[in-house]
């Protein structure tokens, strides 16, 4: 537990340095925010590009855990879903577990639409581009993310419950199309769970474009839930502990611990948007 609060405070100081740095390059490269009633409500110009500070902590974070072998990547021989084998991360000592690892092309995956995503934010509030246009880089990011392999196989049948079905799980996973193969890992297109998974990120990614308007909403929302998924994930610890003596489930910490901090510099007055 002790590594889970270094994790966690190192995380909020260097989000709060980073987030820092970012706020003096925006004002340097007049990359602001202007106010402009009745939504930009705020008295002046506010630095933008606050997102760029929570995924640069996190990266960063990430690789310090990496190279201090806190994670380490490793190749399973057997892939649940293929027969398989192919290369996972995990934290140190719980390499045999594929429960408590993730295949290491969803990470590079998702690490690669991050930054798609930024370069779209970082235009956007750079040229102001049209709505249509911005588009753009959320739907690239998350075609990018479900091409390695993310997705939703099933769903919990709330009917199944109060004895009206007598399935427990819709298989979304039930019709998929073979598209290419690649270092003899095939690639599907899996009508329902893919189509579900793409509605589902954008909708999530949009979300927070449709709250934005109030000072410290979105961040709020960030620390809450990401601070809800730690609690879980605590009460994870505390099962493998209890059972194994370890647990795998420090993941979150720099991420919980970041989104704390872009909360603090989004509250009412905020630093940065």
């Amino acid at each position: 537990m002790i590594l889970y609060i270094i994790i966690f405070i190192s995380a909020c100081l260097l989000a709060l340095v980073i987030t820092r740095g970012i706020i003096t390059i925006s004002r340097r490269y007049h990359i602001l925010d202007a106010p402009s009633l009745p939504l930009k409500a705020h008295a002046k110009e506010m630095p933008l590009l606050g997102g760029i500070g929570i995924f640069l902590t996190s990266v960063l974070v990430f690789f310090i855990l990496l190279k201090i072998g806190e994670f380490v990547v490793f190749q399973s021989q057997f892939d649940p879903l293929y027969g398989l084998s192919q290369n996972y991360l995990a934290r140190a000592g719980f390499q045999t577990s594929l429960a408590s690892s993730v295949p290491l092309k969803n990470l590079i995956a998702i690490f690669i639409a991050s930054i798609i995503l930024g370069i779209g934010g970082f235009i956007d509030d750079r040229f102001k581009i049209k709505p249509s246009q911005q588009f753009i880089f959320p739907m690239l990011a998350t075609i990018i993310v479900i091409a390695s392999g993310v997705g939703i196989r099933t769903a919990t049948n709330p009917l199944y419950e109060i004895g009206l079905s007598a399935v427990p799980f819709f298989n979304l996973d039930a019709v998929k199309l073979k598209l290419i193969t690649i270092g003899g890992i095939p690639y599907f297109f899996s009508l329902y769970a893919d189509s579900f998974t793409f509605l589902w990120l954008l909708g999530m990614m949009y979300t927070t474009k449709f709250l934005d308007g109030l000072d410290g909403l979105v961040a709020g929302i960030t620390e809450n839930i990401s601070r809800r998924i730690w609690k879980h994930l605590a009460w994870v610890y505390t099962w493998h502990a209890r059972n194994y003596g370890r647990s795998p489930c420090q993941h979150h910490a720099p991420y919980y611990g970041n989104t704390n901090s872009g909360c603090l510099l989004d509250y009412s007055p905020p630093l940065i948007f």
